[in-house]
């Protein structure tokens, strides 16, 4: 047990196969993420200090700086669901929420990068995210929103693109999430592209994975206690003779943590 608490990620790192390998993310990113303590919490009179706005991620970025972890290489913060408007502008852009982020997610990103880090933004591969609000692929007459999305985040300065599972299809997996990365490579902004696409598809072809995505996600979310945490290192040490052939310099496994 203790050995595998030790090495589990080490292992998951050790490239055994041919990826995605474009030579942006040649370690695993590091950084924070709202969701496992903040979920989709809006009431910001309520909870001031604890609901997704743009002081959250902006003392978040503070601490990352100021405290040291900057240093050891976390530099991504990370937006979850619960972000935007619920409905997209009159050229169908997706809109910040205005009262929690009135700064826009331009006026936020160069806040991060302005302390050395990266910002990172959050979409679903449904018509709505996992929380309802509006996600890329929407279904209309007019198509999806993958192209005008990417562009939007790219104008934006977005660093990082974590792309949830959420009200679609598992077997339209195959065909949207490499239609995602498309777009997002398309803009020429790199970013980094986070697939929940195993977690979701039960038996997904890994080679693909790899081949989409910079990082992919097939643990269940973490909680607030070593339990969960424990679990998923437990997980991860399991089945390391598969997962370690997916896994190397481009392409990555996320243990969600």
């Amino acid at each position: 047990m203790t050995f595998k608490l030790l090495v589990c990620f080490a292992l998951l790192a050790i490239q055994c196969a041919v990826g995605r390998d474009d030579g942006h993310v040649l370690t695993p990113p590091m950084g924070w993420l709202s969701w496992t303590r903040y979920a989709c919490e809006t009431d910001c009179k309520r909870y001031p200090k604890g609901c997704i706005n743009e002081d959250l991620y902006k003392s978040q970025a503070d601490r990352l700086a100021a405290d040291g972890y900057k240093e050891l290489g976390y530099v991504y913060v990370n937006i979850d669901d619960c972000w935007s408007e619920m409905q997209r502008d009159s050229k169908d852009r997706l809109v910040p929420h205005k009262e929690r982020f009135p700064s826009g997610m331009k006026g936020l990103a160069d806040y991060v990068h302005s302390k050395g880090l990266k910002l990172g933004i959050y979409g679903d591969v449904g018509p709505k995210t996992c929380a309802g609000y509006p996600a890329q692929n929407g279904k209309t007459d007019k198509g999806d929103y993958f192209d005008i999305d990417a562009k939007t985040f790219a104008e934006w300065g977005i660093d990082s693109f974590k792309f949830d599972g959420c009200n679609e299809d598992t077997k339209r997996f195959d065909d949207l999430f490499p239609k995602m990365g498309k777009a997002l490579n398309a803009t020429g902004r790199p970013m980094v592209y986070i697939c929940e696409w195993p977690l979701y598809q039960k038996g997904a072809n890994y080679s693909a994975v790899a081949n989409t995505c910079h990082v992919y996600r097939n643990a269940g979310d973490i909680a607030q206690t070593w339990q969960s945490v424990e679990s998923i290192i437990n997980f991860y040490g399991d089945n390391n003779a598969v997962f370690s052939k997916y896994s190397g310099p481009g392409h990555f496994f996320d243990p969600g943590m």
